[in-house]
């Protein structure tokens, strides 16, 4: 596979001009730093084929916040906190609907590493019973989470996904035998 690695993203001179992008079906990966410094990017339509997203891709944009498909959303990998688009979000939007409530929908089988990281305007997130699995860091910085609720099907917790929820004071875990890891916030 050829890999062709630059200091920027040949459409970086017009990333002031870049306010949504939709990529297509069958696309996988997004590449390091891809469309960091787009700083009026406010909206993604990520298709349900993308698997990675790299370092620092969308560093440097902080208007964005709206996403779709919270499915495919989870099950992410991120290179680092930086690489989740939310990074600096100051409001989460799914199909034009504004979230403080997070629901992970059922079906869905992992919340992979900072999936969530530094999305201050959640207040209560409500993991379901399918999901098996929360990421490092996931929810780290989500500074308004006051409850959470942790389905049956968690068996582990990576290291401090909760991190930084400091207004977290109610916790509900349904899991028969408690979730291993979670050091940090939530030490299980």
């Amino acid at each position: 596979m050829l890999r062709v690695v630059t200091t920027q993203a040949p459409w970086h001179e017009y990333s002031s001009y870049i306010a949504r992008i939709i990529f297509s079906e069958g696309l996988t990966n997004i590449g390091d730093f891809a469309f960091e410094d787009c700083y009026n990017l406010t909206a993604l339509d990520l298709p349900h084929s993308i698997v990675n997203i790299g370092e620092g891709a969308f560093q440097f944009c902080p208007d964005l916040k709206y996403i779709s498909n919270i499915a495919s959303w989870c099950d992410i990998n991120f290179g680092n906190d930086s690489s989740n688009p939310l990074y600096r979000a100051d409001s989460l939007y799914i199909d034009n609907v504004f979230i403080q409530e997070l629901i992970i929908p059922e079906g869905i089988s992992q919340i992979k590493d900072y999936a969530f990281y530094r999305c201050p305007f959640i207040t209560t997130i409500i993991i379901p019973n399918t999901v098996t699995s929360i990421g490092k860091e996931s929810f780290v910085f989500c500074e308004e989470v006051s409850s959470l609720t942790i389905g049956s099907g968690v068996a582990s917790i990576g290291n401090n996904a909760f991190r930084q929820c400091d207004n977290l004071n109610k916790i509900t875990i349904y899991a028969p035998i408690p979730p291993t890891g979670g050091i940090g916030r939530l030490s299980i």
